[in-house]
């Protein structure tokens, strides 16, 4: 059976010749479809991830890659406080998030979240429906199941009921990545992710944050690789390709 050949569809995405499939960001975010951004922890994942949310809510452009605008849903699942925090001091530098761009308000949110009980399963199923996300982003996985990450069928379910609660639409998931050696200076990225295989596998993209560079690894494009710098001060990234994010605050370089 042949691949899928490639297609332009319209002046922003490319899209594979399927009808349910279009990319939110160009060559990067298909949907439907699930992305895994990895790092090490405090890295800056997250800034990132709320950065390409802002950029996809508004439609702009995020780096060198058209967005379509689109409802953006991020899942925040730890230190939710710590997250209204940092969201509020961005929001008052000028980094302003779109209405657009929901955060489940915490109380809202159960006490723990485990894929495995009905409970964690029911509360996604709701929030989805009342947020109705063409991008869900999900921030962390390990917050989200209680599965050994090593195990292939433990992993199974927890993938089997993300697709089935976010199905037909794009979905983003930060995780972590392995302990990676000192002088490894391009781990690469399919190897990187913490976890057994079955998690890289799932994924139709694989992003690796690591040091000033962002790896992709697309299923449906070439790899690409991405210099980047984290402002010491807001936290937020910039591409330094010559193509800087918009919404960075003035005078960032």
């Amino acid at each position: 059976m042949s691949e899928p050949s490639i297609i332009l569809s319209g002046p922003q995405y490319l899209a594979l010749d399927r009808p349910d499939l279009y990319f939110i960001v160009n060559q990067a975010i298909p949907k439907p479809g699930i992305v895994i951004l990895a790092g090490e922890p405090k890295i800056g994942k997250s800034f990132l991830a709320l950065q390409l949310a802002k950029h996809v809510a508004e439609g702009i452009e995020w780096g060198d890659k058209s967005t379509k605008a689109s409802r953006v849903l991020y899942l925040v699942l730890e230190a939710e406080m710590v997250w209204y925090d940092r969201v509020r001091k961005l929001d008052q530098m000028g980094f302003r998030l779109p209405p657009t761009l929901f955060f489940p308000h915490p109380e809202f949110k159960p006490n723990w979240t485990n894929l495995a009980e009905p409970r964690t399963q029911d509360w996604l199923r709701r929030v989805v429906r009342e947020s109705n996300p063409d991008l869900v982003i999900l921030d962390p996985l390990r917050e989200i199941h209680s599965a050994d990450e090593q195990d292939s069928t433990q992993m199974k379910i927890v993938g089997d009921c993300l697709t089935d609660i976010f199905a037909g639409r794009a979905l983003l998931v930060v995780h972590h990545m392995k302990k990676i050696a000192a002088e490894v200076e391009a781990p690469d990225p399919i190897q990187s992710v913490r976890g057994s295989s079955y998690i890289t596998g799932k994924a139709d993209a694989i992003w690796l944050l690591h040091g000033n560079t962002l790896r992709m690894v697309p299923r449906f494009a070439l790899r690409e690789s991405k210099s980047v710098l984290q402002d010491s001060v807001t936290g937020l990234w910039h591409f330094v390709n010559g193509h800087v994010p918009q919404g960075e605050l003035p005078g960032d370089v």
